[in-house]
């Protein structure tokens, strides 16, 4: 089968390639594209809540689907400091709640203070979002109890990426197989199905050790990590790793990212954490600190790194968004001169959280094989970073590299040992 991709660049004939590839092991170029669509018509519903009740406790917004039969929790979060939340769903007729989580067990009891939209009416208002719709909802006022209005089966609605958050799982889980991450970049909607992905840890929760968590790329998983991940000092760090489909779009990524430490604080009360992310990753992770400084999150960034990031985009995926017959939708976060590109690259990190920014190269190549240089190292990245560290390697090879790997781990453990950082 002859495809006209020969006028693209290097980079995307890689990522055409292992689509092909992707089709051969069983997966056809139909429902890639199927469920690439699919992931582009997700909707978005955002707001705020405020408080006159003088109940106290943590604030949770909960979302409900309309079906036949009354209604269904899909979502729940916890608010940080600026009270306001964000979904990102699927098309379709929606309720929502926020509620006054008195005695801390997470869930909705008969007497906390609550509040739905349409309360005065004493009926659910529904929502109705339209593909790729952005809406913002009213705002809910929580002023005392509540009169119960519908039950909910909480468990059978919520995914299992919500229902994986904190979960304890091991490196060798089928979830983090080249095979599953694959699937998670090519058909998103399968993998959320069969693994669901989450922000997961590696050992049971300690309150004396550092959460460290790591963020994979394209096409990545926590795996990625191993190498670094065995050299962690676990006598005062916890590995936490954040697996997520690849093909999806990254501030879905990064607000699901947010309302999981927001959850595991609420949990663990954890004072602090680091982020070591890698490629797309970091991409990523900007997003969720832009959205982590203006919610004002309780817990403190001691640490953050990105490593072999396009931070300013690539060349390839804005070839493909506009060349190529299917389109992933990450491609599009990923392209240069791109909104989302723009948008992140354009914030500032915070001076008081430090930044470290690792980047690599081949001999004689503008880049490390996949990021070009000028995306993992421009000026205004580097006038943000407490320092750079290069290395000689492959993009992803150069995590398994052992001085890579000392130079990390000795980062890691000079912040941990340094004073708490103050909050944003």
């Amino acid at each position: 089968m002859k495809m006209p991709f020969g006028y693209l660049k290097a980079g995307l004939r890689v990522l055409i390639a292992n689509l092909l590839l992707a089709s051969l092991a069983g997966c056809s170029l139909l429902e890639i594209k199927k469920q690439a669509e699919f992931a582009d018509t997700l909707a978005s519903i955002h707001g705020s809540v405020e408080q006159q009740s003088t109940q106290q406790g943590p604030i949770y917004v909960a979302l409900y689907r309309k079906l036949d039969s009354g209604f269904e929790l899909v979502r729940k979060t916890v608010l940080g400091g600026n009270k306001k939340y964000e979904f990102v769903v699927e098309p379709g007729t929606y309720a929502l709640g926020a509620f006054v989580d008195a005695n801390n067990d997470g869930e909705y009891q008969v007497g906390e203070h609550a509040s739905y939209l349409g309360v005065q009416s004493a009926k659910p208002t529904p929502i109705e979002l339209l593909a790729k719709s952005n809406v913002t909802s009213e705002t809910l006022n929580i002023k005392g109890p509540i009169a119960v209005v519908t039950s909910a089966d909480e468990q059978s609605g919520l995914p299992k990426i919500a229902r994986n958050t904190g979960r304890v799982i091991a490196l060798d889980d089928p979830m983090f197989t080249q095979e599953s991450a694959e699937m998670g970049l090519w058909r998103p909607i399968d993998f959320v199905e069969q693994y669901g992905g989450g922000l997961m840890m590696l050992q049971a929760f300690d309150k004396d050790k550092i959460p460290v968590l790591f963020v994979h790329g394209i096409s990545g998983s926590a795996r990625s990590f191993e190498k670094i991940i065995a050299a962690l000092n676990k006598d005062e760090f916890q590995p936490w790793v954040l697996q997520y489909p690849s093909g999806l779009r990254l501030d879905a990524v990064s607000n699901y990212l947010k309302q999981g430490l927001d959850d595991l604080y609420v949990k663990y009360k954890f004072p602090r954490i680091m982020i070591v992310a890698h490629s797309m990753g970091g991409l990523m992770t900007r997003s969720f600190m832009m959205k982590y400084v203006e919610g004002k999150g309780a817990y403190q960034i001691a640490l953050g790194v990105t490593i072999n990031s396009p931070l300013y985009g690539m060349d390839s995926a804005a070839s493909g968004v506009k060349s190529s017959p299917i389109v992933v939708p990450a491609w599009r976060d990923l392209a240069s001169n791109g909104e989302y590109v723009k948008r992140v690259s354009e914030w500032q990190w915070p001076k008081n959280i430090p930044y470290h920014l690792f980047f690599s190269y081949l001999p004689g190549e503008p880049s490390d094989g996949v990021i070009p240089m000028k995306s993992q190292l421009s000026l205004s990245l580097q006038d943000q970073a407490v320092a750079i560290h290069g290395f000689q390697g492959e993009h992803t090879g150069v995590l398994s590299d052992p001085e890579f790997t000392k130079r990390l781990t000795a980062i890691i453990s000079r912040y941990g040992n340094s004073p708490k950082p103050q909050a944003p």
